[in-house]
C-alpha cells in the first residue's frame, strides 16, 4: 500500500462569461464615465417629465369628485322623464296632473314607469328619497294618493299646469321639472325633452342664493314649478 498523499480535489471549472472591457462603469476611462453618467441623468429626467405629463393629463380628464357624477345621474333621470312627457303630449293625452303627481301617476299605473324603475324619480343627492331597492318602498308607489303624494317618492318639483299651462306658441324652452338637491344651481328639464344643470348666474340668481320653486322663486325658470304639498324647497 502506498503512503503517497491523495491528490488535491479538482476545482470546478470557471464557466462565467469572460468580462469585457467596459462592463463596469469603473472600467471606463474618466471621459466615458462622465458621458455615461450624463446619459443616465437625461434618461431619468425624460422619465420624470413623461410621468408629469401623464399625471397632468389624468388630472384634467378625470371628473372632479362625486357632485358632477350625481348631477349627471340626476340630469339623465330628468331628461328621460321629459322625453316621456314629450311623447305623452304627442299622443293627445288628457291634461297632465300638476306637480310630482304627474310622474308618480306614470309609476302607479305603470304606463311609462314600470316596477323596478323607480330610481328615475330619485336624485342621488336627495337624502329624503325612499330607497327604491326595498320592496316595502316600491309598494308605496302602488298605493300612493296622487292628490296628496307623500314626500320622498319623487325628488323633483314639477310644473303646475293649472296655474302655468305650457304656451304652445312660445319660442323659448319652458321648464317642466327641476331638482334643487345640488349646490350652486339646479338641474332643469324642459318641454323639448332636454335637461341640464344650470348654475346660479344662468338662473338669474346671485351667488349664495337658496333656490326655491313657485311664484316667489328668485329664478324665473323655477317659478312655474311646485312640489304639490306647499313646500318650496
Amino acid at each position: 500500500m502506498s503512503d503517497a498523499p491523495p491528490p488535491p480535489p479538482r476545482s470546478a471549472p470557471d464557466v462565467s462569461p469572460p468580462r469585457r472591457d467596459g462592463d463596469r462603469l469603473d472600467d471606463l476611462p474618466p471621459k466615458k464615465q462622465r458621458l455615461s453618467t450624463g446619459r443616465m441623468v437625461l434618461i431619468a429626467c425624460a422619465v420624470l417629465c413623461f410621468l408629469c405629463v401623464v399625471i397632468g393629463t389624468v388630472a384634467v380628464v378625470v371628473p372632479r369628485g362625486p357632485p358632477k357624477r350625481e348631477r349627471l345621474v340626476c340630469a339623465t333621470n330628468l331628461s328621460q322623464l321629459a322625453q316621456m312627457f314629450v311623447i305623452w303630449q304627442t299622443q293627445g293625452a288628457k291634461p297632465p296632473r300638476s306637480g310630482p303627481a304627474m310622474f308618480l301617476a306614470w309609476r302607479k299605473d305603470r304606463t311609462r314607469i314600470r316596477e323596478g324603475e323607480e330610481s328615475v324619480l330619485r336624485c342621488p343627492n336627495d337624502p329624503g328619497a325612499a330607497d327604491a331597492a326595498k320592496p316595502e318602498a316600491r309598494a308605496l308607489y302602488d298605493s300612493i294618493d296622487l292628490d296628496h303624494p307623500a314626500p320622498g317618492l319623487c325628488s323633483y318639483a314639477v310644473r303646475d299646469f293649472v296655474k302655468f299651462p305650457l304656451d304652445p306658441m312660445s319660442k323659448r324652452l319652458q321648464a317642466i321639472a327641476a331638482c334643487l338637491h345640488h349646490r350652486n344651481g339646479a338641474v332643469v328639464a324642459f318641454d323639448n325633452g332636454s335637461a341640464m344643470f344650470m348654475e346660479l348666474d344662468a338662473l338669474g340668481a346671485t351667488p349664495g342664493t337658496e333656490l326655491t320653486v313657485g311664484p316667489d322663486s328668485p329664478a324665473e325658470v323655477l317659478q312655474p314649478l311646485t312640489f304639490g304639498d306647499g313646500r318650496t324647497r
